[in-house]
């Protein structure tokens, strides 16, 4: 990642953390903005990023950060950033990516629903951005989703992603006397109209809460190998730490 890159996704996460902090910190009766959104902010640094089984660094550490605005009645706004590295034969490298994302969350009875829109944007490699629309549920501990995109790059292709997942966060008692722990997983299936890229992603986790704000994971992810096979793609192990307010 150039100098300059660094800079500018460091300016992202301070600002970030700032940004939500101080609108965090006025007082409710005294601010329309606060009285009817929540502000959300986190940074987390991790020994690998990745996407869907697929190492984005190049298996190196990423520096992530994440800024969202809720309303009340359930709308978000929100951008995410983080370090990538995808060279390419030209001799450029993609070293910074930026996501857009924005949608509704609401439940049905016990029944969780997100459905929205995010935008993947490499600003050094502005053919291949893409956007998918997504539709995800959550019903206790188990989540389910789907993911639509029909302009993936180089080749404009058409892409759908279903996972489903556990995330159960252990309760403590007279047998388990750690807070905080959370344990889970997913198995994924990217399909693609094209060639012969499809393939299948499989993620477990667990995670410990350290205060209300600190909190680390250790997570292994893999992939059936298929077209993705190599380095990049296998079984992985990762460790983060994530700051969240």
């Amino acid at each position: 990642m150039k100098k300059r890159d660094f800079l500018l996704l460091g300016a992202i996460l301070l600002s970030s953390q700032s940004v939500a902090a101080s609108v965090n910190s006025i007082q409710p009766s005294n601010n329309w903005f606060v009285n009817n959104f929540d502000f959300s902010a986190n940074t987390t640094l991790a020994s690998n990023w990745m996407f869907r089984g697929i190492s984005q660094t190049n298996n190196g550490p990423a520096v992530q950060g994440q800024l969202k605005v809720t309303s009340k009645q359930g709308f978000y706004l929100g951008s995410w950033g983080s370090n990538v590295y995808f060279p390419d034969a030209a001799g450029v490298t993609t070293s910074l990516e930026i996501n857009y994302f924005g949608g509704y969350t609401n439940k049905i009875n016990l029944v969780k629903y997100d459905l929205g829109v995010l935008h993947y944007s490499y600003p050094q490699r502005l053919r291949v951005d893409f956007t998918e629309y997504y539709l995800n549920l959550n019903y206790k501990v188990f989540t389910a989703g789907v993911s639509y995109s029909g302009d993936l790059s180089p080749a404009k292709d058409t892409g759908v992603y279903y996972f489903g997942g556990i995330d159960y966060s252990i309760p403590t008692g007279p047998v388990f006397k750690i807070s905080g722990v959370t344990v889970g997983g997913h198995i994924g299936s990217w399909e693609f109209s094209k060639g012969n890229n499809s393939y299948t992603d499989y993620q477990a986790y667990i995670s410990k809460a350290l205060s209300k704000v600190v909190s680390v994971q250790a997570a292994w992810t893999d992939t059936d190998g298929g077209a993705h096979a190599g380095r990049l793609a296998g079984s992985t192990i990762i460790g983060s730490i994530t700051a969240a307010i």
